[in-house]
């Protein structure tokens, strides 16, 4: 392939390897392609939580810019974001992890997307038959 001089394919290696280049890195890249639906990008994608955790300034498409993740650098204006990405400032954020999440909606603390502790009524609840694992 013909590659600038400054880019290198390394193909795929372990997590720890992928880590130290990311930490190493001035800039995250996310080339998804800009349709509708990959704004689940920003909180699903392990590539831009890495990058987030990280710090990096992550060039993406456009419809993933969002107040509420500056890191984030739309490259529909190429040039622009170049610019952009050169002086933004790393700003490391600190994600959750699933543990977290999990206590979160366990305890129902706000934040969490849920109105509060679920308690399923034991006492009521029957198994549907549809439920039911039937074996011959």
């Amino acid at each position: 392939m013909d590659l600038p001089g400054n880019l290198l394919l390394h193909g795929e290696v372990g997590f720890e390897t992928a880590i130290a280049h990311v930490l190493h890195a001035d800039i995250g890249l996310a080339p998804y392609r800009d349709r509708p639906g990959i704004e689940y990008q920003t909180a699903h994608s392990n590539r831009m939580l890495l990058y987030r955790h990280a710090g990096l300034p992550i060039l993406a498409p456009d419809r993933l810019r969002d107040p509420s993740i500056p890191a984030i650098i739309g490259y529909g204006d190429l040039e622009r974001a170049l610019r952009m990405a050169e002086t933004a400032p790393r700003r490391p954020e600190r994600l959750p992890d699933w543990s977290e999440f999990c206590d979160r909606i366990l305890s129902g603390l706000p934040g969490d997307g849920q109105n509060g502790t679920t308690t399923p009524p034991f006492d009521a609840a029957t198994v549907p038959d549809s439920a039911r694992c039937r074996r011959v």
